[in-house]
């Protein structure tokens, strides 16, 4: 079952994520580039994410899950809020931390987004994100292109 700690440290495996609290100590709250994709509580002892979501598929979501329900204190057309009892399988929640990250990635100005990002949103592995952002440090930077491609 995926439990509170499980879902801090996945939102903390996202690329340049970082917690905050700026709602007091028991609000978890997660941001990319100072945007929030994702807010963490819990409230008798069953822990509950909030998480943006496409509009349609937040609906469809909410349909199908009974622990999932319109995004508490939030826009409810975009966010909804998925209750950690068991009953929403790990890999659903995962895969609805990844997009409600990626939603708020693909708002951003481009020039808060980066190559690193931009990289994740294309599906890069961090490995590669890794080097590229090793190289753009340095000035080193890959070339993509078709200098040194075979027809």
């Amino acid at each position: 079952m995926f439990d509170f700690q499980q879902c801090r440290d996945y939102c903390l495996m996202q690329l340049q994520s970082a917690e905050d609290f700026p709602f007091g100590p028991d609000a978890y709250v997660y941001k990319v580039a100072g945007k929030i994709f994702a807010i963490l509580g819990e409230e008798q002892d069953i822990a509950r994410v909030n998480l943006k979501c496409d509009p349609t598929e937040a609906l469809m979501l909410r349909d199908i899950f009974a622990a999932i329900s319109p995004g508490y204190h939030m826009n409810k057309q975009h966010w909804n809020t998925v209750l950690l009892d068991g009953s929403v399988p790990d890999n659903e929640i995962k895969r609805q931390i990844d997009n409600s990250y990626r939603l708020i990635v693909k708002s951003l100005p481009k020039a808060k987004r980066g190559d690193s990002l931009m990289a994740a949103l294309a599906g890069f592995d961090k490995d590669f994100i890794t080097e590229l952002e090793k190289n753009s440090q340095t000035d080193n930077l890959p070339i993509f292109g078709s200098d040194n491609a075979t027809d």
